[in-house]
């Protein structure tokens, strides 16, 4: 889909990029490259926003967001790319891909059809059983989900998650041949590594550098994952309300991995896989014959088998850790519970500023916020002991 200009505002960008994801598929490792300007090239430049993802928008092209919103950030958006005069702009956020694509083409055909000669979306899809694996492993980490791994993955399948092709070749119909679909296969990405591949798909060049140490979101581990139930499980007894839980989340994952990154991590039991290979045969299958010259989502389903277990994989404190550790732990989890409850809405905004924009937060952090932050990092070490 080429999007022409007006002749009112010519664009000096020459070319305007939706990154929808997929969730789960490297967003937040091409995010932090794009945010932080942690990539150089002697001939191509990319404009990106100040703040790290474009979550607000998503939320508000969705059926049921604000329309008030969704004018103020499409026309703010509209003036940033009037400023900008790189190559390419970009536009990301995992959550663009629950977004109907016919929302979002009203919306650039309103707002944004000034900014580029040229349109490009450009979506990751992960292999069915990976992504089970790494969307329930997200699901206990961000929201503290206590059902098991089998119910959960039974269950997505049963009601028919994570089938791909029916909502890629909607994508495809709006957009045409706008819209580009890479697999989120090791094999199949350039260099074997999804930013560099990201570069690639949106440039066109090859003669570019990654300047950046590696990629975001590292997989938490049996134990930060029993440690993470346990947190969230306290905070809903302490009535902290949902959007705090899962920021607060979020933040003690990403504190957990960098504290301690070693250790075991989830793996789907082996007794499973034959129903989720039937399940998602037919998707991988159709989804590979619609996109691809070759069958890696095909290929990854069969292949499976390699990275499953027969071993047991609890994901409670009481079972994985000594009784005195695990009432050490458990103490230092109720105290974080109380004193986030002295100043909530404070600790989150913080979060979400230092976290989102480039500026950080100028607001002046309480005691109250002091001693939580003290007390993640706290919790973080008795876990590492």
């Amino acid at each position: 889909m080429t999007i022409t200009p007006s002749q009112s505002a010519a664009s000096r960008c020459r070319t305007l990029v939706f990154h929808i994801g997929d969730p789960k598929t490297g967003s937040t490792s091409i995010q932090r490259t794009l945010f932080d300007g942690a990539w150089s090239s002697g001939t191509s430049s990319i404009a990106y926003p100040d703040t790290i993802d474009a979550l607000p928008l998503a939320k508000a092209l969705l059926k049921d967001g604000d329309p008030r919103q969704r004018e103020t950030l499409l026309r703010n958006m509209a003036g940033w790319l009037d400023a900008r005069d790189e190559d390419v702009a970009v536009i990301s956020a995992e959550h663009f891909s629950d977004v109907q694509p016919e929302a979002l083409q009203a919306a650039i055909r309103e707002h944004l059809s000034r900014h580029a000669d040229d349109l490009r979306i450009v979506a990751y899809v992960r292999p069915h059983v990976s992504r089970l694996l790494s969307s329930y492993t997200q699901r206990v980490k961000a929201r503290g989900l206590a059902q098991d791994l089998e119910g959960f993955c039974r269950a997505a399948a049963s009601q028919g998650r994570f089938r791909y092709a029916p909502r890629f070749l909607a994508w495809r119909r709006v957009f045409g041949s706008a819209f580009t679909l890479r697999p989120m296969v090791m094999s199949e990405l350039w260099r074997s590594d999804v930013v560099a591949d990201f570069l690639h798909t949106v440039l066109g060049i090859d003669d570019f550098t990654i300047d950046s140490a590696g990629q975001a979101n590292v997989t938490p581990t049996l134990d930060h994952l029993a440690c993470l139930r346990e947190v969230h499980a306290a905070l809903k007894r302490a009535g902290t309300a949902n959007d705090v839980r899962l920021a607060l989340g979020r933040n003690l994952a990403a504190l957990l991995t960098a504290t301690s990154p070693e250790g075991a991590r989830l793996k789907m039991p082996r007794s499973l896989l034959p129903d989720l290979q039937a399940a998602y045969a037919a998707d991988a299958a159709e989804t590979d014959a619609a996109f691809f010259t070759t069958t890696p989502l095909s290929d990854a389903l069969a292949a499976s088998g390699a990275s499953t277990t027969d071993e047991a994989q609890p994901l409670t404190l009481a079972e994985r850790f000594p009784k005195e550790k695990c009432r050490t732990l458990q103490a230092a989890i109720a105290g974080i519970a109380a004193e986030l409850q002295k100043d909530p809405d404070r600790w989150k905004r913080q979060f979400r500023q230092n976290k989102r924009l480039k500026s950080g937060s100028d607001e002046q952090e309480t005691e109250t916020v002091q001693r939580i932050n003290a007390q993640l990092r706290a919790l973080c070490q008795v876990m590492t002991e």
